[in-house]
């Protein structure tokens, strides 16, 4: 029985044949199955397993998983192992999973440090775009005014034009966040996505309205402006 991965890195499907060094002793055997390991889980698991009597008669070492226990009881446990058996080596799993969600928090940190930053400076860069759009276009703007329209009608042409850049802008970066999101769930994490839509569309919902409301406010000063250039 050998892991999908590895299976796929040597290039056999069941029924191939392969050779093994057991110690000097060539074991030649046939890919009867291939299965898929939860190497996160932190059970004992292998990328090659032989059925039982094969490997007997060669030198081996035993592993084993312990339930989780509470500290009192592990220690017992631990303790008891170490007297009865004095050469056995033991893993404490809780602390390197502890360790290891310590590292994930602080890049998480990180990351949505970084996030509010490009967040921040996207904004701004939003704003001045906007008004220095909107002082480029002031001609038109109080052109629009002569030829009849309100101030209210040329707000609203505003107002579409921004909904539309801002809803174009968040559906694209949140359509490939997804799809990069998906693409390391299945080539990495062994595709446990647990996927949730409500922040997302809530998060979508206020990127746009808050990119339209500082589109606005860049350009509501040029488009109360009254006069026309010759």
């Amino acid at each position: 029985s050998i892991e999908s991965s590895f299976a796929k890195q040597l290039g056999v499907t069941v029924g191939s044949t392969l050779s093994f060094d057991v110690f000097g002793v060539e074991i030649k055997s046939r890919v009867l199955n291939i299965r898929r390991v939860r190497w996160s889980s932190f059970h004992p698991n292998f990328y090659v397993k032989f059925q039982q009597g094969v490997l007997d008669d060669a030198p081996k070492t035993y592993i084993a998983a312990i339930p989780k226990l509470l500290f009192n009881e592990k220690m017992k446990v631990q303790n008891a192992i170490v007297k009865q058996f004095s050469n056995i080596s033991i893993i404490d799993v809780d602390q390197i999973v502890d360790r290891i969600l310590n590292i994930s928090k602080q890049m998480n940190n990180a990351i949505i440090l970084m996030a509010w930053v490009a967040l921040i400076a996207g904004f701004c860069v939003l704003f001045f775009i906007s008004r220095f759009q909107a002082q480029q276009r002031q001609y038109d703007f109080t052109l629009l005014k002569v030829l009849g329209c309100q101030f209210s009608q040329i707000r609203q042409i505003a107002l579409i034009e921004f909904v539309i850049l801002g809803g174009m802008a968040v559906l694209t970066g949140g359509l490939l966040s997804v799809i990069v999101s998906i693409l390391l769930s299945y080539f990495i994490f062994d595709n446990h996505l647990v996927f949730y839509w409500q922040p997302l569309l809530l998060n979508t919902m206020l990127l746009i309205l808050v990119s339209v409301l500082t589109g606005i406010s860049a350009t509501h000063h040029y488009l109360n402006l009254n006069y026309l250039s010759n």
